[in-house]
């Protein structure tokens, strides 16, 4: 007796029906997984496997697993400019810290919310030998004085070695011309 066709398309579509299920149930524990406090990211991202986003916040959130997740997520998701900021700070082993604060730059131009990171990335004596660096540099200074967020221009100058400081300031006296000075005296203030 041979089965009807009838019984094989209803025997597909609950296979189908199966497979959408559990990887419903799949995005949903890792999404629960990412809402979590403290750890959460790094689990969802372990949940997740093939998710780089979730490998990207891994990262960004830090820790003893920031470099490894950072390395994981740039192979998943290589557009995720906060993992390659992770490993512009903790290059892998044999990895280039310029190049990869530069895929930054290059994948995230417009992140508000990486541009204050990158920035005192991008002060660190070994990055301002590199003109591209400093030219992106000049990039983020910009954005961050259009969006009215001086202090984290503050924050970086403060931190920055002299050069670094000098970088900073001429940067951001193409934007605005008395900025630097205010910077300076910024400085100077206990």
């Amino acid at each position: 007796m041979s089965a009807s066709p009838q019984a094989g398309f209803r025997v597909a579509v609950l296979a189908f029906a199966a497979i959408l299920g559990a990887q419903a149930a799949w995005i949903l524990v890792a999404g629960a997984a990412s809402a979590l406090p403290g750890g959460g990211t790094c689990l969802a991202a372990r949940v997740a496997l093939w998710r780089g986003d979730y490998w990207a916040a891994c990262a960004q959130a830090g820790g003893r697993e920031g470099a490894e997740a950072a390395e994981h997520a740039v192979r998943l998701a290589p557009h995720e400019a906060g993992a390659w900021l992770v490993l512009a700070r903790h290059p892998p082993p044999g990895g280039n810290a310029a190049d990869c604060l530069k895929m930054s730059y290059y994948t995230g131009p417009n992140a508000a919310e990486l541009m204050a990171q990158r920035l005192a990335v991008s002060v660190e004596p070994a990055m301002l030998g590199d003109d591209d660096i400093r030219l992106l540099m000049r990039h983020d200074i910009a954005g961050i004085v259009s969006r009215h967020q001086l202090p984290s221009i503050v924050t970086a100058h403060r931190q920055a070695s002299p050069e670094g400081r000098r970088a900073i300031e001429a940067a951001v006296g193409e934007v605005d011309a008395a900025l630097p000075g205010a910077l300076r005296a910024g400085t100077r203030s206990p």
